[in-house]
């Protein structure tokens, strides 16, 4: 067998040869001609070992070589016995032979014979000057260097790693006559004394100790100079020129000279960096290094790096990127405060300034003085911060302004930083949203009244369903369309924020409103908003679908769809169905494709279209197109009641379902089930999944993929281990309907629910109540609350993740319930409460502007000294 060995010189360039071992025996008759193996290098450099081991096969007897036209540093040795045949090269340029000249262009020949056959293969070597590595990089202006230390072949296995030791480096600066720049007192002062103006002649300097380091080890002693190059940098005033050593002797540290020993690769420059106060760009210099002499030889090696000084002065930015400010109203100032941060602790009084970088409307008027849509103080929009503060505010206030508003929208501006002498301007920026005034809504609508679902459309305007009961006790549907006003309702009514309302209600008759859904666009010149309603009723009132099947009886399904044009009156009806079977039916939810179908899910006691009932209650979801004709029904069940009681748009045309299905304490109580549907109803990926007690979903809403949830537990969601006790709430985000890609669950000792959940971009906010002390201290029975979450990427896990960014808790002595959460494009939150006061519950909206969750106006509604 031939055997091949690859050894790595110790100390020496990193050259590889090839061994040749013995392969077997042959015959006298089967010798075979001599050959010279392998790739003879071609590059040899000044001052360092070049070495190559030719291997030779072949022959017979004893081998005889012969090496032409070889250069004076080049030596030559024969190995020969029963283990290695084959011819060494070997030598060092500059330092062996007695001619200095290397004959590049030069063929050289070497032969090897046995007497016999004779081989021959001819190479050139090409001899070059050893390079410097790149050593370019950046210095932070204000930060101390420390004394470097560099690993040595402590454990003598050739190689530098993990388990050799350290030792100082070297600072290898000279004077022209070759004598050590600074001595070990120098150095040690310079480090202990950094950025110590007394020491500086009043400047604060540190060191930096800059590495020169060697392609490979030289065999011979290096001399070598460096220069300092301005690019753009200046010298003595971003670095020094010379410096005073410890005896007294000012000597210069721009250029000079160095030495590297036979045998080392590195040695080091101090650089003596100013630290000053001005902010100002990142800057550079050069560092020209030249190998000046390699031994007795003469070198002409050079390289320059570049070396950038990073400003230390602060950087300052906005805390948050944006905020909305609600405009004053009569008896009523709002002055919103918004913190700006430095990134470190200034050394001395600093300025920051900000510029508005971008209004969205011509007609807003920004600190003009008279009709001012937003006065921004300081006026001058410069921040002063004290030495050593990090943290100063600036205001905003949105004045009562009746003359110069178009009433209809919301100004938004953006401000940016700008450099100053002292302070660095930062990317961040910070989006203000001016927004008209909403009166707070506080209105009964009675008792046992609920709040069913609310929105926002692209305007801002607010819609609210609610159902409540008539003097005979019979349920009533409610739609209200809320725009803005200044106006401040004192009466309990809805005041002039009131643009239409539609009563659903017939004599005798029980229409319980489950879910209503609003599409607003524009057609032509024309602005378009439409109405989708669906309620539950226990009377035939509206016809089923035209050539349907359906059988009308008990409890059925009313779908209704009402149009308002260009905002004038009301919403007017267009078209309404009822649909279902011959047992009760019910809805729960709907939504809305991009089509204008309306998918609807609810549950039913008996089977559609003369379908049969699995057991109970059974889940269904159905199609409806624009016109009001049922285009698909699908009806899940199994002995089990089931119902679907969420539905979420999945894409453009397909949508997704969820079902709460009841099963016995025995069986891990009431689980979440969840579908997804194609177009025309069929099954494109299902999952359930539920803790080992009771579970509910209050809220669904779509995201940009998946779905978002929110609900509440008895027990814990998968993923999470603990129920703090009773309900808790849970929000949960699904990318996909086959696994879970986020979720959260909060609990108090008392009883706490989600239940709602929108989403903005990747902003998603949730709402509900809780009995105990969730996100604050409880005031008493049920308090309302509202949290934000981030869908962030987790890069370390490779997952997304919910990450917290304000939660508040807000409360009365009453029940209240923060039952819709509404969050728009432009800054506004507004949140829709039920509130329980003395055996009737009312409906309070109140415009939530927000600075990080936290609302500056509890005590504007109290107070009319401001806020």
């Amino acid at each position: 067998m031939c055997r091949f060995s690859r050894i790595s010189l110790s100390g020496v360039v990193s050259l590889i040869f090839v061994l040749l071992a013995g392969c077997g025996s042959q015959g006298e008759s089967d010798v075979l001609p001599i050959r010279i193996l392998g790739s003879i290098p071609g590059e040899a450099y000044v001052g360092v070992e070049y070495y190559y081991e030719v291997g030779v096969d072949g022959g017979d007897g004893s081998l005889n070589y012969s090496l032409t036209n070889a250069p004076d540093w080049l030596e030559t040795d024969l190995i020969d016995n029963a283990l290695r045949r084959g011819v060494v090269l070997r030598g060092i340029p500059g330092a062996t032979g007695a001619d200095d000249t290397f004959n590049d262009s030069d063929t050289i020949i070497l032969s090897v014979t046995d007497g016999n056959t004779v081989a021959t293969v001819e190479f050139g070597v090409e001899v070059s000057q050893v390079s410097f590595s790149d050593i370019s990089g950046s210095i932070d202006e204000g930060d101390k260097g420390t004394f470097p230390e560099d690993k040595v072949d402590s454990n003598g296995n050739g190689v530098i790693d993990a388990a050799d030791d350290t030792e100082p480096g070297r600072v290898c600066m000279q004077d022209a006559d070759g004598n050590d720049l600074f001595t070990d007192d120098d150095i040690d002062y310079f480090v202990e004394n950094q950025l110590d103006p007394d020491a500086w002649d009043g400047k604060k300097v540190r060191l930096e100790f800059l590495p020169v380091i060697l392609s490979d080890p030289f065999y011979l002693d290096v001399l070598g100079s460096y220069s300092l190059v301005d690019l753009k940098t200046q010298s003595g005033a971003d670095y020094l020129e010379t410096v005073q050593k410890t005896n007294g002797d000012s000597v210069t540290v721009k250029d000079g000279n160095f030495s590297i020993p036979a045998g080392e690769t590195t040695c080091y420059i101090m650089l003596f960096v100013v630290d000053d106060l001005i902010a100002e760009d990142d800057e550079n210099f050069g560092i020209d290094l030249e190998i000046d002499q390699v031994g007795e030889l003469d070198a002409d090696v050079s390289s320059r790096a570049t070396i950038t000084i990073e400003d230390n002065e602060p950087i300052v930015s906005f805390a948050v990127p944006k905020v909305a400010v609600t405009e004053s109203s009569a008896g009523r100032t709002i002055t919103i405060p918004v913190t700006v941060t430095l990134d470190r602790v200034p050394e001395q009084s600093v300025s920051a300034e900000f510029e508005v970088l971008t209004i969205n409307s011509g007609d807003a008027d920004i600190d003009t003085g008279a009709n001012d849509d937003l006065v921004i103080t300081p006026s001058n929009y410069t921040v002063q911060f004290a030495k050593g503060i990090t943290e100063a505010r600036i205001f905003l206030n949105a004045p009562d302004n009746t003359s110069g508003d178009d009433g209809d929208t919301d100004e938004f501006l953006t401000l940016g930083w700008v450099d100053t002498d002292t302070v660095r301007a930062s990317e961040s920026t910070l989006k203000v949203y001016v927004n008209e005034w909403l009166s707070d809504v506080n209105v009964a609508m009675g008792a046992n009244a609920e709040v069913v679902e609310a929105y926002t459309d692209d305007k801002g305007d607010v819609y609210v369903g609610y159902r409540n009961f008539d003097s005979s006790s019979n349920a009533v549907a409610n739609i209200i369309h809320l725009s803005r006003t200044r106006g401040l309702v004192v009466d309990g009514s809805l005041g002039d924020s009131l643009l239409r309302a539609l009563t659903i209600q017939q004599d005798d008759v029980n229409i319980v409103l489950n879910d209503f859904g609003i599409d607003r666009y524009d057609v032509s010149n024309d602005e378009i908003i439409n109405l989708y309603v669906v309620a539950t009723v226990d009377k035939v009132i509206a016809s089923a679908p035209s050539g349907s099947d359906f059988t009308l009886g008990g409890d059925d399904i009313l779908v209704q769809k009402y149009e308002n044009v260009n905002g004038v009156g009301d919403f007017e009806l267009v078209w309404e169905r009822q649909i279902g079977t011959s047992q009760d039916d019910f809805a729960e939810s709907l939504s809305i494709d991009g089509e204008d179908n309306i998918n609807i899910v609810g549950g039913t006691h008996g089977g559609f279209l003369g379908g049969t009932n699995a057991g109970g209650i059974d889940g269904f979801a159905m199609k409806v197109d624009s016109n009001g004709e049922v285009t698909s029904v699908v009806q899940y069940g199994t002995d089990l009641n089931e119902y679907l009681n969420h539905v979420a748009q999945d894409g453009p045309s397909n949508f997704s379902t969820f079902a709460i299905v009841e099963r016995s304490s025995s069986d891990r109580g009431d689980n979440i089930q969840m579908r997804s549907l194609s177009k025309d109803g069929s099954l494109r990926r299902s999952a359930e999944y539920g803790s080992d007690a009771d579970d509910e979903v209050n809220a669904v809403n779509p995201a940009p993929t998946g779905a978002i949830l929110a609900g509440a537990t008895k027990g814990a969601i998968p993923r999470l281990s603990s129920n703090k006790g009773g309900w808790d709430a849970f929000l949960v985000y699904h990318r996909n309907l086959s696994e879970i890609t986020a979720v959260e669950q909060w609990g108090s000792s008392g009883d706490d629910r989600t239940l709602d959940a929108k989403q903005v971009e990747s902003q998603v906010y949730a709402s509900g109540f809780s009995t105990g002390d969730l996100f604050g201290d409880n005031a008493g029975g049920e308090d309302g609350w509202v949290v934000r979450y981030d869908i962030v990427d987790n890069e370390e896990l490779d997952i997304e993740m919910f990450e917290e960014v304000w939660a508040h808790q807000t409360g009365s002595s009453g029940n209240e319930r923060l039952v819709k959460v509404m969050p728009t494009l432009f800054g506004k939150v507004f949140g829709v409460s039920q509130e329980e006061v003395g055996g009737t519950n009312y409906l309070k909206i109140e415009n939530l502007s927000v600075v990080d969750g936290i609302s500056h106006y509890a005590e504007c509604r109290e107070s009319t000294d401001g806020c």
